[in-house]
């Protein structure tokens, strides 16, 4: 099997909209969701991110992410899957995308 990172993207102000009963209800559908990839062996590490971090570059360190306006990375899924196609349906299937993006990236190892 391949590796894949499922990168979601999702909108600031989306973040603390939902009810704790919207929350609790999200958290259980990806847990069951993780325990899902889990079974079957897919599930590689998966984490919500802290939406700051430091940009390094040519020996200098800035502020950062520099991601598009409205946008950030919230979290990673690392996934095993034997295609792309394989890939997207896992994707489609993360209780996430229906209120974020998710970004797939094969990962390529080096020789």
């Amino acid at each position: 099997m391949k590796d894949f990172l499922f990168l979601v993207w999702v909108k600031p102000e989306d973040l603390g909209q939902e009810t704790p009963e919207m929350r609790q209800k999200g958290v259980l559908a990806i847990k069951n969701y993780m325990e899902m990839l889990h079974q079957s062996g897919q599930l590689v590490s998966a984490d919500p991110v802290d939406h700051t971090g430091k940009i390094v570059a040519a020996g200098q360190v800035d502020e950062g992410p520099n991601l598009p306006a409205g946008q950030m990375v919230g979290g990673y899924f690392l996934l095993k899957a034997n295609s792309m196609d394989k890939a997207i349906e896992l994707a489609k299937a993360n209780p996430l995308t229906k209120q974020h993006k998710i970004e797939i990236r094969e990962i390529i190892p080096l020789q």
